[in-house]
């Protein structure tokens, strides 16, 4: 008889945990980065206390497991009654939404614009975006972060940390698994956040290639006081011609690589010409050629962090007869649309960095065989042998490649044999 009570209170202990049990409530089974086992032995839960009866135990009272650490209320929609007060809930508050597409938002590692949100950033160790939103006054908010919806549960800080005005935000909010796709959103509310009057930096980053992390589509506030976008200092074209095109060949912001070309000369260098070098170097040393002959493009410049390909060059050289102003255009498969190409590739010519604000093509299907033209930048090409190169950085992002075109002010200028 004695045995039988036992186990009648272990089963009667299980209904009473599953009768607790909050709905969406997944403390178990909720990842903190990427892994539920601490060391090599798997979690098992810590229900049983050593050493204590479990006829002893007081009754159990559900727990919030999702509260904001600093109002204590909860950040999802468990229906228990303890978690009644919602840090999300209006209460006189404005909604004000941050989309991630908007210009405001600085890009960069090699993230993408995908229609109406920010894609790339899983398996992408160096992706940031970085907010700057302006706070009328003092304020403490209610902050979440829309992004899409995925298999594993994961805490959303765990994966992709945030600062906020350079210190570390920390949060217990999470997304639920949900067997859909990269493309279906929702907002997961991560807590209280102190803003101060004027402009808050916020950053979200990825630190790792474990592939769990999300696309993401904009940060959200509910404030008692109102919120702007930062203004941000656009640089000022001044030399404008009658067509408004930018006359001044020495700068590449972006908003000046629409330069007046009328007249100029052209000549387009096909990525499959053998004077294009185009190559990476594996661990061992070996060297392996990035031309793609069934698709006609030099390839192999995207997933550099998953296919451990790193280092991928390209080098155009070319013969000019006198020094002359030249438009460098590449014609680019479109997948990483509107990514600076600052952030894709190290580009030197003749050896110095060049500085520009160009980004690469976009378009509305954003394909791998979606190709266009873009400008990376206007060069001062000097009298002989000049040479453009291009070596990929250890992102995600990078096109395909057709060609180089260069548009060229003055004399004459032919393709030559590039060197390493």
């Amino acid at each position: 008889m004695k045995n039988l009570n036992k186990k009648i209170s272990i089963v009667a202990l299980l209904l009473l945990l599953g009768a607790t049990a909050c709905s969406g409530n997944v403390s178990s089974s909720i990842t903190s980065g990427s892994s539920t086992s601490h060391g090599d032995t798997p979690w098992s839960g810590n229900w049983e206390k050593p050493g204590v009866s479990i006829d002893s135990q007081p009754p159990l009272t559900h727990l919030c497991e999702a509260a904001c650490y600093t109002c204590g209320k909860c950040l999802t929609d468990c229906t228990d009654p303890v978690c009644a007060e919602k840090c999300f809930e209006l209460n006189g508050r404005t909604q004000y939404t941050f989309s991630a597409i908007d210009d405001h938002v600085e890009k960069k590692g090699g993230v993408s614009i995908e229609g109406d949100h920010i894609g790339n950033i899983n398996i992408n160790p160096n992706a940031k975006l970085i907010y700057h939103i302006t706070a009328a006054e003092d304020t403490v908010v209610c902050f979440g972060a829309t992004i899409s919806e995925m298999n594993d549960e994961s805490h959303i800080t765990s994966e992709t940390p945030i600062t906020v005005n350079g210190e570390q935000f920390y949060s217990r909010g999470y997304m639920e698994s949900k067997s859909t796709n990269w493309t279906v959103f929702s907002t997961v509310w991560l807590g209280c956040l102190e803003l101060k009057q004027g402009d808050n930096e916020i950053i979200l980053e990825n630190h790792n290639t474990s592939g769990v992390q999300y696309n993401f589509k904009d940060f959200t506030f509910l404030s008692p006081t109102e919120l702007t976008w930062t203004p941000i200092e656009e640089h000022i074209c001044t030399s404008k011609d009658e067509n408004g095109k930018c006359t001044n060949y020495d700068c590449n912001e972006l908003n000046c690589l629409d330069k007046a070309v009328d007249g100029w000369n052209n000549l387009v260098i096909q990525g499959s010409d053998e004077k294009v070098l185009k190559y990476y170097i594996d661990n061992s040393g070996e060297e392996h050629s990035l031309w793609n002959e069934n698709e006609g493009v030099i390839g192999q410049l995207a997933n550099s962090s998953v296919t451990g390909i790193y280092n991928q060059t390209i080098i155009f050289s070319f013969e000019a007869t006198e020094d002359t102003y030249v438009e460098l255009t590449l014609d680019t498969s479109t997948v990483f649309g509107n990514t600076p190409y600052e952030e894709m590739y190290d580009l030197t010519f003749n050896g110095e960095p060049i500085a520009t604000g160009g980004v690469s093509a976009s378009s509305t299907t954003s394909g791998w065989s979606d190709f266009k033209e873009s400008t990376v930048a206007f060069v001062k090409a000097k009298k002989g042998l000049n040479t453009f190169k291009m070596v990929h950085k250890p992102v995600n992002a990078g096109d395909n490649i057709k060609y180089l075109s260069l548009t060229y002010q003055n004399g004459d200028i032919t393709i030559a044999q590039a060197e390493k």
